[in-house]
């Protein structure tokens, strides 16, 4: 899935300090030491803009990305079932089957056309705690054979909106990546986090294995330059002074 944001389409200014960050878990990623990123900030502030920035060198088929949804009725693990999916477009049902190996069908919990007939529902297991560990464990095999020999970059965005199930999953593959070429990144609004019952989740599940890059507002003179590269010419100093003033340098108020 492609990232989902009004960000996308603006000019890319500053941010050289948490791009360095970020580029130095990418190297890391490359030479086989699995990273997981986190980056937090308000809406706006320039978080898809930053890893998409990250990852624009990077094959499409290299990255995949999954956006947890704000209204009601999504399911869970819908962050996770995007990145099954376009495992799924990149590589086939076939391949990703294959990836998961002898316990693929467990995949078909997620995404059903990577089942068949004999794939046991989730209701229909004695111990859903053994089942639902089954399928955390076969995600995890999943995304790391698929970044065992080239780099894959899993892009979960808006945390602050996932489900618990998501948040554990997440836990549990970020904590299964060792020596492989994963880097594993997440956004989300620190913000929203007190508004939501899964807060105290995501911060438990990510803490022990993430890294937390915060994005604050641009500096008057990065304000200047996405002025300038918005609109096609150098903008007055008092215009940048007042832009700053009433954004706090948010780009996307800017």
């Amino acid at each position: 899935m492609a990232p989902a944001s009004q960000e996308t389409s603006r000019p890319f200014v500053g941010r050289a300090q948490e791009l360095q960050l970020l580029a130095a878990a990418l190297a890391e990623a490359k030479a086989g030491r699995a990273r997981c990123v986190l980056v937090t900030g308000e809406p706006g502030i320039g978080k898809t803009s930053l890893v998409e920035r990250l990852l624009a060198d990077l094959a499409h088929e290299r990255v995949d990305w999954g956006r947890c949804n704000e209204t009601e009725g999504a399911p869970a693990y819908w962050p996770w079932i995007q990145v099954v999916r376009g495992l799924i477009r990149h590589r086939s049902v076939a391949g990703v089957r294959q990836l998961a190996g002898a316990a693929g069908l467990e995949l078909a919990r997620l995404v059903p056309a990577l089942g068949d007939q004999q794939t046991p529902a989730l209701d229909d297991e004695d111990d859903r705690e053994a089942a639902r560990f089954r399928l955390f464990d076969t995600v995890a095999t999943l995304v790391r054979r698929a970044g065992a020999d080239e780099l894959l970059a899993v892009v979960l965005e808006d945390l602050h909106w996932a489900d618990s199930e998501s948040l554990l999953l997440l836990d549990h593959v970020a904590g299964e990546l060792r020596d492989t070429r994963v880097l594993l990144l997440g956004t989300y609004r620190e913000a929203e986090l007190s508004a939501t019952t899964s807060a105290p989740k995501l911060l438990a599940a990510v803490a022990h294995a993430a890294e937390r890059v915060a994005l604050g507002g641009l500096a008057a003179d990065e304000v200047a330059g996405l002025l300038a590269g918005s609109g096609g010419t150098k903008p007055a100093a008092a215009l940048v002074s007042a832009v700053h003033r009433a954004t706090g340098g948010n780009p996307f108020f800017v």
